[in-house]
């Protein structure tokens, strides 16, 4: 929303999940505070999900 970029296979944290799994509010080390809502088919989960 603020025209801030962030790479592809950038690493971030979910924060939120949206429709049971349909999307993930993802944040970002940079841009600072960067949070973007990004589709389910294009996260890559690279750690261990919490219980």
């Amino acid at each position: 929303m603020d025209g801030d970029t962030v790479a592809a296979g950038t690493e971030g944290t979910v924060v939120a999940v949206w429709r049971g799994g349909e999307a993930y509010e993802v944040e970002f080390p940079e841009p600072m505070g960067a949070l973007a809502t990004v589709k389910a088919k294009d996260v890559i989960f690279a750690g261990r999900p919490v219980p």
